[in-house]
C-alpha cells in the first residue's frame, strides 16, 4: 500500500465532500451569480471525485493512472 497516495485520497476527498455541502447552499439561492458559482463548484467537485479515485487506486492496488512530479 502506498500510504502517500491513501493520505492525498483522503485529503481529496474531504475537500469534495466541502464542495458538496457548498452546492447544496448555492442550489437554495435565487439569482444568476449562484448558479455561475454552482456550475464552477460542480466542475471542481467532479474533477476531485476523479482524483480522489485515482489516488485510492494507486494507495490499495498499486495502479498508478496520474503523473505526480518530483522535486
Amino acid at each position: 500500500m502506498n500510504t502517500v497516495a491513501l493520505s492525498s485520497g483522503s485529503s481529496t476527498s474531504v475537500g469534495v465532500v466541502i464542495s458538496i455541502i457548498v452546492m447544496t447552499y448555492l442550489a437554495e439561492m435565487d439569482g444568476s451569480l449562484p448558479k455561475i458559482a454552482l456550475a464552477c463548484c460542480a466542475c471542481s467537485t467532479c474533477s476531485g471525485a476523479i482524483r480522489t479515485i485515482q489516488y485510492l487506486l494507486h494507495g490499495v492496488a498499486g495502479i498508478k493512472t496520474y503523473y505526480q512530479i518530483q522535486e
